[in-house]
């Protein structure tokens, strides 16, 4: 048995099952009935949905399958032997699916593919690419008139490479094929070639039956989607990083992935719908085995629980007090277990002591009654704890990397995207070398550096040619990619790189030779590092008879650097914009929050750029506007009287730009 398919064998049993149990037109569902003919799950593997499906899940793999196509079984078979790294270090996978896309086009193959007119029939399945090992073994006793037990000892000389064997077989081959009617020239070059396509050859019964649990694995995904995805969660639940490619794929799929539930979910994760998984209580971090299996048994025996205390009181005393513990519930707490019960989980979290201390007197009183004979157990009820606030997004993100490994019910870039993209940054999928074009014979091409942001999943160091440098995973919920930090942005920006925080970098992409890129970061901004570079304009509208009070409150953001400031103020039917002139404000997150909350501000918007510039543009758009010098009189004299209301030392001289009716 190949235990390297076991895991996937278990995945595809657990599916069936639940197929079985939720779809009664599927009840006596058996794979080895399926047609191995189906375009929709041939296409599957064409467009490369191959998450989760056998032999086919990484990057590589899904670029080969899209670049391959399948347009057959046969097509899944080749591609589980050309999938390794021989075949496709060897230029042996571009040459088959050069040759595949040809013939799709012409619709024949070239007769030079297969060298001699006798190995067609052997070779025009794979396009004359040795891909099996019985390819080999067949042009063997085709061409030198090997028998098939020769033709076995030869492939395995080929195999391994030594010359003096190889030298001591070639003239038997050259000897066989010219009573074949060869010539020696064609059968020493078809020597060579089964010489080379022998490394890298594989079984072909053995890619057929790895091809066969990969179109099983492909048809589940396709036609029941929840039962195989919560049938492959739950035996990678132990597998963080693994778990979340297939929570993000399921979601892709268009498939709900309900949280973990005290009263709906079990140890693995399950089908909820033929829309939907329940997670699985397997997949917390601080819960095992015994406890999930403690939780539901109790659950099936006296019914759904109540609420936190209830819950404590059922599986955290008596029988099941070892198997569930406060870590348990704390885990299940930030996980969301307890949601559809009370939904304030900072609450829940901080009542756990008091819960738990009171699960174990209640359970003491009730040993004490059943011993004296009494009739009801004394109430205990927790403290109210209203005046807690629940978490913020980021908080309960946080708390939900602590249960489950990663972040469940959003995206930490959420509260940061609608700020990164005002202020210029592109997303990651957008990412591409842009270069421009060389101006003198001779020159390279000078590539563009250009702003992204996202929050960083992990930080990989490693000691370069110039010293330590970094690889940050880069994440933006558009894409994730790996952005090299060299070694003397490194040393600038160390101290910001780290797991689970927002940066923002200056980037520059590079194709490189396999048609991919290289990017690398030549700076690296925090948030309130990305206001202070990026931020070139913020306008503020300010409430009538906006007073001196705010103005005070304006003073320490303004600076002889920053962002341009503009207060739209409004006086009688006009509003007028006052520019201040040579002094800017200081932006940052805390300084943009601010202004937001003050109640003399009624709204604020921001632009990229850079002070310097973002001046000029209101200057230009004054200089090109109309000329109505009565109402410019007017607007200039509605401003300088409001800033003479107030004294030097309240406020900057404003310079007015625009009226509006």
């Amino acid at each position: 048995f190949d235990f390297l398919g076991l895991k996937n064998l278990t995945a595809i049993d657990f599916a069936v099952n639940d197929i079985r149990r939720m779809d009664p037109a599927r009840a006596n569902l058996r794979l080895e009935d399926i047609p191995l003919d189906d375009d929709a799950v041939l296409k599957e593997f064409t467009t490369g949905n191959t998450v989760a499906v056998f032999q086919c899940e990484g990057s590589g793999a899904r670029k080969l399958c899209m670049d391959m196509g399948a347009d057959s079984f046969d097509d899944v078979i080749a591609l589980m032997a050309l999938n390794r790294p021989g075949p496709l270090n060897s230029g042996m996978v571009d040459d088959y699916i050069a040759r595949k896309k040809e013939q799709a086009r012409t619709g024949v193959g070239r007769d030079a593919w297969y060298v001699l007119p006798q190995l067609a029939d052997v070779l025009r399945p794979t396009y004359g690419v040795m891909v099996y090992q019985e390819q080999v073994m067949q042009v063997a006793q085709v061409v030198g008139g090997y028998s098939l037990g020769g033709a076995d000892v030869l492939r395995r000389i080929m195999g391994k490479k030594k010359k003096e064997d190889l030298d001591a077989e070639k003239p038997k081959f050259l000897a066989g094929a010219q009573k074949n009617g060869v010539e020696p020239a064609t059968a020493d070059r078809l020597f060579d070639l089964m010489a080379k396509f022998a490394d890298y050859g594989f079984n072909k019964s053995h890619s057929a039956a790895y091809g066969l649990i990969s179109y099983h694995t492909a048809w589940l995904k396709h036609y029941y989607p929840a039962a195989y995805m919560a049938a492959a969660m739950t035996l990678d639940a132990g597998d963080t990083d693994q778990l979340q490619v297939f929570v993000d794929d399921a979601r892709a799929l268009g498939l709900a992935v309900l949280p973990p539930c005290v009263n709906e979910s079990v140890h693995r994760f399950i089908p909820h719908s033929a829309t939907s998984i329940r997670y699985g209580l397997g997949g917390l971090k601080g819960a095992g085995e015994n406890a999930a299996i403690a939780i539901a048994a109790e659950r099936v025996e006296n019914g759904p629980y109540k609420d936190l205390l209830d819950f404590c009181t059922r599986v955290c005393t008596g029988k099941h007090q070892r198997a569930v513990n406060r870590r348990a519930v704390e885990a299940l707490i930030r996980a969301g277990g307890f949601d559809n019960l009370d939904p304030h989980r900072a609450r829940l979290l901080a009542s756990v002591d008091s819960a738990m201390a009171a699960a174990d007197a209640a359970s003491e009183a009730a040993g004490q009654d059943a011993l004296f004979g009494l009739d009801e157990a004394p109430a205990f009820d927790l403290p109210a704890l209203d005046g807690l606030d629940d978490w913020t997004l980021t908080e309960r993100l946080r708390e939900e990397k602590t249960a489950l490994g990663y972040h469940f019910s959003g995206h930490l870039f959420e509260a940061y995207e609608a700020t990164a993209r005002a202020l210029g940054t592109q997303p990651l999928s957008e990412l591409k070398p842009k270069s421009t074009r060389p101006t003198k014979a001779g020159e390279k091409a000078k590539y563009q550096n250009v702003w992204v942001a996202g929050i960083v999943r992990a930080v990989r160091t490693q000691i370069g040619k110039k010293g330590k440098m970094a690889y940050l995973t880069m994440d933006d919920r558009s894409a994730v990619i790996e952005i090299a930090v060299f070694t003397d942005t490194y040393a600038q920006s160390h101290a910001l790189l780290a797991a689970d925080t927002f940066l923002a970098l200056l980037a520059r992409a590079v194709p490189n030779e396999g048609g991919g890129m290289r990017i690398s970061a030549v700076d690296v901004l925090t948030e309130d590092g990305l206001w202070a570079k990026r931020c070139g304009h913020v306008s503020l509208d300010l409430a009538p008879n906006t007073g001196r009070d705010f103005l005070q409150f304006l003073k320490p953001m303004l600076g002889n650097e920053g962002a341009s400031l503009g207060l739209n103020i409004e006086q009688a039917s006009n509003t007028a914009e006052l520019l201040l002139q040579n002094t800017y404000l200081k932006p940052s997150a805390a300084t943009i929050a601010a202004l937001r909350s003050h109640p003399a501000v009624t709204a604020l918007r921001f632009s990229a750029g850079d002070a310097k510039s973002a001046t000029s543009r209101f200057e230009d758009a004054y200089d090109d506007a109309p000329d109505d010098a009565q109402d410019a009189t007017s607007s200039a004299q509605q401003n300088a009287n409001y800033a003479a209301s107030y004294s030097d030392n309240d406020i900057p001289t404003y310079d007015a730009e625009y009226d509006y009716a």
